[in-house]
């Protein structure tokens, strides 16, 4: 195992222990080096939006899709780094959208892309669409927050009784 991969998995394991600024750390030690290096960049997106750096992810994570541009993961999580900056404005959250399409595109079952998508349409009060973006994504399997979407969209549509039916589904799963 090399000392690169070695590195980024310590980063990965404090990542995932919520010791984002300590990974960051270890990141910032290899940009010099690996300045293009996928894993780097990723795991830098990852650590800046766990520490509410969304503007900063969203260079890392722009850079990494440089190199993987058809990659449905980076796609997505530039999305969600998009939609969650204080000053996102309509423009930006358009091209979080077009982000969210393209990785949908890709991979059909993505639920957090189809999640990003249905969240903007409801924001846009555009309901009927957003529930036919859930529906397309609980095909591929139940997943919660779809799920709450999709039942604030039946209940802006007036069909509380389903939203309230999908939701026992939810937690029965």
């Amino acid at each position: 195992m090399s000392q690169l991969t070695m590195k980024l998995n310590q980063v990965e394991a404090l990542l995932n222990e919520g010791k984002s600024q300590q990974g960051f750390a270890i990141l910032q030690t290899l940009m010099g080096k690996h300045s293009r290096d996928l894993g780097v960049l990723s795991l830098s997106a990852l650590a800046c939006q766990q520490m509410g750096k969304l503007e900063q992810g969203e260079f890392f994570c722009k850079q990494a899709l440089l190199q993987m541009p058809d990659n449905p993961d980076l796609l997505t999580n530039l999305g969600i780094l998009q939609i969650n900056q204080v000053k996102a404005g309509r423009a930006k959250r358009e091209e979080a959208m077009g982000h969210f399409r393209r990785a949908v595109a890709l991979q059909p079952e993505n639920h957090n892309a189809r999640l990003g998508i249905a969240n903007l349409l409801m924001e846009w009060t555009r309901p009927s669409e957003a529930l036919a973006e859930c529906e397309e994504g609980l095909k591929y399997g139940m997943h919660d927050q779809l799920a709450l979407t999709h039942s604030k969209a039946l209940i802006e549509m007036g069909r509380p009784d389903e939203a309230i039916e999908l939701l026992e589904k939810a937690i029965a799963a």
